[in-house]
């Protein structure tokens, strides 16, 4: 939705976001399942390194410098894939973690419950993601404000994580 005023939003477009999404996420997942060390801290920083990425890269000041040079060079099309390499892709690979991340802070217990569990928030979040954001803080709110918004909601995941790795339940 940032970008799409830049480079427009054909179906080449919307294809390579949502293939670089879709790609990072996968690497994501699987990199988080091989994960061994502390998750709870492991989830923490994933949080703060992707809202990292999303506060800078999806700022119009970032967006305006980046296509207004990047694409002078290399032309909008493929200025757009770099973007989505260098920015969606890190901070979905991040966020992408969190799930088995998530399902690993509660081995011992019931692993197809707790892994129910979260894929069940992680969709309902993905759900009120596309319909809130579309339908009620753009229209309200615009795109900054917006974004600025859920970049503010995944920072507050930093406050509602717990800091030790004690087999809390969150979510589960």
């Amino acid at each position: 939705r940032q970008i799409g005023p830049i480079v427009g939003n054909s179906v080449d477009v919307i294809s390579w976001i949502i293939g670089i999404f879709l790609i990072a996420l996968a690497i994501g997942y699987k990199h988080g399942g091989n994960y061994k060390g502390d998750f709870n801290e492991k989830i923490i920083y994933n949080i703060i390194i992707a809202s990292f990425f999303a506060t800078i890269g999806l700022s119009y000041l970032f967006l305006n410098a980046y296509f207004n040079f990047i694409g002078q060079i290399t032309g909008y099309y493929f200025a757009m894939i770099i973007y989505c390499l260098i920015i969606v892709a890190p901070a979905t690979y991040y966020l992408g973690q969190t799930l088995p991340l998530m399902t690993n802070r509660n081995i011992g217990e019931n692993v197809s419950e707790i892994s129910g569990n979260i894929l069940f928030l992680s969709t309902i979040g993905s759900f009120l993601g596309a319909i809130l954001t579309t339908n009620v803080f753009l229209k309200f709110f615009g795109v900054s404000i917006t974004t600025m918004l859920v970049t503010l909601l995944l920072l507050s995941l930093y406050f509602i994580v717990p800091k030790t790795n004690k087999n809390n339940k969150i979510f589960c």
